[in-house]
């Protein structure tokens, strides 16, 4: 069972830890509300093509962030529990996800003025790195 564990935390980890963020630009971020403009799942990045800029990709790699260091998961464990606890508390979504401590710390990185990181931006057919 242990060995199982390691092997599924080391196949969802590595790619995570050792590819480069992937920015995927998209008209519509699928099964999720329209309002959404940005979402992080492993090393993959969509972003809505209207809301491409610094600030949105700023959230979303503090996501990524967030994944790599708790692990894919280990973070899918905790937003279980937290937005779950969260959601016994407030019951409401939009008050668990304003009070998420996830995405409190989301918000505070896209005020940050720090360079962002080289990533593979893919729009369409296109794929290119940016630095």
């Amino acid at each position: 069972m242990i060995k199982l564990f390691a092997i599924v935390m080391l196949a969802t980890w590595a790619p995570v830890v050792l590819c480069p963020p992937i920015v995927i630009l998209v008209d519509r971020i699928r099964l999720l509300p329209a309002r959404v403009v940005g979402y992080c799942f492993m090393m993959m990045i969509q972003i809505r093509r209207d809301s491409y800029h610094a600030l949105v990709l700023r959230h979303e790699l503090e996501h990524l962030r967030q994944i790599r260091l708790f692990s894919p998961l280990g973070m899918g464990l905790f937003l279980l529990i937290h937005y779950g606890w969260l959601f016994l508390r407030h019951r409401r979504f939009g008050v668990v996800y304003e009070k998420s401590w996830i995405e409190k710390k989301a918000r505070q990185a896209m005020m940050r003025a720090t360079p962002l990181p080289r990533y593979i931006l893919i729009d369409g057919r296109t794929i290119r790195w940016v630095k």
